[in-house]
């Protein structure tokens, strides 16, 4: 499978776990969370990690809350 070079989005993006060494590896990055918490370690493991990647990752927060979410096989609202 070849590379798009196209953006990524990550949902339930978490601590930044998977988007940090994503945006290393030169793609940019948009990460969702339901959890600012979660969201505010996503960016903090960005800026660690440096200004290419912090330059290349952003978040969306509030507007996740609307999308509805699975839970236990069952949809959550």
């Amino acid at each position: 499978m070849g590379r798009t070079g196209g953006p990524v989005l990550e949902l339930g993006v978490g601590s930044g776990r998977l988007a940090v060494p994503i945006a290393r590896a030169g793609h940019d990055v948009t990460g969702v969370d339901v959890d600012p918490a979660m969201l505010d370690r996503a960016r903090a493991a960005a800026d660690a990690a440096g200004p290419d990647v912090a330059g290349r990752s952003s978040s969306l927060g509030s507007a996740a809350a609307g999308l509805p979410c699975r839970s236990r096989g069952r949809a959550r609202t």
